[in-house]
């Protein structure tokens, strides 16, 4: 649970407050799904992010009923896990942050996860401030969101691009406003996975004395995009560099060319717990049928030849690959659950 801390007066300048008035939340082009709980059975996932509170009361009802569902009596718990978390995104608005804890009361534990711009070239587009003027919206809105929630989350919007020494100024400003976890986000899907070990690191690192001032440690995330193909990749190089969280979907589907896949991530983090340093707890042999059951609620298909979850990975090529099937795999795909 992250320390709470109460909200302080924003010095937020007009156009800043104009460019984050609420309005209708982000559209997802595959619609609305509601998976409730469904995820923590199947695999065991402790943080489940549902989207936006704000922008309608569909948006609301959605966040709120998922919240209520995982905080239900019957909702699975794995023996000996914490509670489901739920988290929910906000920009940097006090609209937004209180949505957002309306929408999670119900829920057995919360975070709000407040996302603002990092580099120079979105903080320009989007805001119209100065740096300076973007340390202190974070810290007020983090503030804020730790305030009213459980656990607050800072994201930091193309922070792939961003200046390195301004991001370091930008997670040491939140970690002290009361952030639980603060994520490097590569907005643009231009990371490659070394640059994406180095950047948190680096932003480990820079933010240590931040973290002695606030008497507490952050846990480090990164959210990646699949633009260049290496989401996946750039989320283990993440975790080498000391990500203790990564944001992934199941079959990577989002925005554009999509997200670090879930079960890609997953099965490539067990198979290297050694060389990365750490191990999750997630359920494997779920993936396959977690991975089928979103294909069909999301209308996406499952590429045969996809890796990890692909129907190809069944059978054993023809041609120069003659053999028993073995030689040929990294991992058997019964344990991932495909018969």
């Amino acid at each position: 649970t992250g320390t709470r801390a109460r909200a302080r007066p924003s010095r937020r300048q007009p156009s800043a407050r104009a460019r984050l008035t609420p309005g209708p939340a982000p559209r997802r082009p595959w619609g609305t799904l509601r998976p409730g709980p469904r995820l923590r059975r199947a695999l065991g996932v402790d943080v489940l992010e549902v989207g936006y509170a704000i922008g309608g009361p569909s948006g609301l009802d959605a966040v709120a009923e998922i919240a209520r569902a995982a905080g239900s009596a019957g909702a699975p718990r794995p023996p000996g896990a914490a509670s489901l978390c739920v988290a929910v995104l906000a920009r940097a608005a006090p609209a937004d942050i209180d949505a957002c804890a309306e929408a999670l009361r119900h829920a057995p534990l919360g975070r709000i996860n407040v996302f603002l711009p990092a580099s120079d070239a979105h903080i320009e587009a989007k805001l119209q401030v100065s740096r300076t003027q973007v340390l202190d919206l974070a810290a007020s809105a983090v503030a804020r969101a730790a305030a009213a929630a459980p656990q607050a989350q800072f994201t930091a919007e193309d922070g792939s691009r961003a200046d390195p020494a301004f991001l370091a100024d930008l997670c040491g400003a939140v970690a002290e406003a009361g952030a639980t976890v603060v994520s490097v986000a590569d907005t643009a899907g231009c990371w490659l996975p070394q640059g994406a070990e180095a950047a948190l690191r680096a932003a480990r690192a820079a933010c240590a004395q931040s973290e002695a001032r606030a008497d507490r440690r952050v846990a480090w995330s990164a959210h990646c995009h699949n633009d260049l193909g290496l989401a996946s990749a750039n989320a283990l190089g993440a975790v080498a560099g000391g990500a203790r969280q990564v944001e992934v979907t199941l079959l990577g589907v989002g925005a554009r060319a999509g997200n670090a896949k879930l079960e890609e991530v997953a099965l490539a983090a067990a198979l290297h717990t050694d060389a990365l340093g750490c191990a999750h707890a997630l359920r494997l042999r779920g993936l396959a049928g977690a991975a089928a059951a979103f294909a069909r609620r999301a209308g996406v298909p499952v590429a045969r030849g996809k890796a990890v979850v692909g129907d190809h990975l069944r059978a054993q090529d023809a041609g120069q690959h003659v053999g028993p099937a073995d030689l040929y795999r990294a991992f058997d795909p019964q344990d991932v659950g495909m018969e």
